[in-house]
């Protein structure tokens, strides 16, 4: 049984009116576009379905007996809406996996402005790994932020979010003040998983201008990196604008073009849903306001 749901809709009109007439002022229509409608539902559902009664239409026992399952059917087609969200009454777990870099110096942030617009919600900020992947495909975790790469499936979305200049940085006194120098020293390697855990992408760009460093430790804590530098000879690199307190950047070739850019991940499938539009929003905002 294939009917259009607009003739439902005619056939409970005139059941409820009882006659063309009136059913077919109510839908703008004609009382002839109307009997036709009604000649095909009783054609379709093999039945009269109404028996002239003087001025009136009354319904047989058929449909009688099933005109509250033609109700049901257009009350569950009216109660199909777009989804709707509103962070303030949300109470489902917001769990987003954060790169390293974007852990230590927006998590706080980030936590904080979620938790503002939606204070019911537990939130969670996980590190983000290639493990993490499995998770976010398979619907553990509203989103990820990492650093672009072109390995992620196509049912994953990637948004911009920030991009940063890279810089070479040391302690302050450290005996290095040219990048030709610091070939001599060893370096201390930010360890980014699902971006340089197994390729060292900066230093290999680096080696065709010419420059050949050893990677001497690999950390993912930020806050260690930064400890080992002030404490050490060992360098590293990071995004220009997050340069730690206590040390200097070295210059990089002014013809090197190489950029951080942190991006936000998530299920194509969710790109257009109120939530993942409100997180995004957030997230750009967080980056705004921290990075200003």
């Amino acid at each position: 049984m294939n009917i259009d749901i607009s003739n439902i809709d005619v056939l409970v009109k005139m059941y409820d009116l009882g006659s063309v007439k009136s059913v077919a002022d109510s839908q703008g229509k004609t009382s002839s576009a109307i009997s036709k409608t009604l000649a095909k539902l009783k054609q379709e559902l093999d039945d009269p379905l109404f028996v002239q009664a003087g001025n009136v239409f009354e319904p047989t026992y058929f449909l009688q007996n099933n005109i509250h399952y033609f109700r049901s059917v257009l009350t569950c087609i009216n109660s199909i809406q777009k989804d709707s969200f509103d962070p303030r009454t949300h109470r489902e777990p917001i769990k987003i996996y954060l790169q390293s870099y974007f852990m230590e110096t927006y998590g706080a942030a980030l936590y904080l402005a979620i938790k503002d617009q939606a204070p019911h919600s537990m939130v969670t900020l996980e590190h983000w790994s290639n493990k993490k992947l499995d998770n976010l495909l398979n619907g553990d975790g509203d989103m990820a932020i990492h650093i672009f790469t072109d390995s992620l499936p196509q049912s994953i979305c990637q948004q911009p979010l920030i991009s940063g200049k890279v810089a070479a940085f040391v302690r302050q006194d450290h005996p290095a003040k040219t990048l030709d120098e610091l070939q001599a020293y060893p370096l201390a390697g930010l360890l980014t998983p699902g971006w340089n855990d197994k390729r060292l992408h900066l230093v290999e760009k680096l080696k065709n201008f010419g420059y050949h460093f050893e990677r001497a430790v690999r950390i993912e804590s930020i806050h260690a990196c930064h400890q080992l530098i002030r404490a050490s000879n060992h360098f590293s690199f990071t995004v220009a604008e997050q340069i730690p307190e206590g040390a200097r950047t070295i210059p990089l070739p002014d013809n090197f073009d190489f950029e951080f850019n942190q991006i936000m991940s998530y299920r194509r499938s969710q790109k257009d849903s109120p939530k993942m539009k409100w997180l995004v929003q957030v997230c750009l905002a967080t980056t705004a306001i921290t990075s200003s």
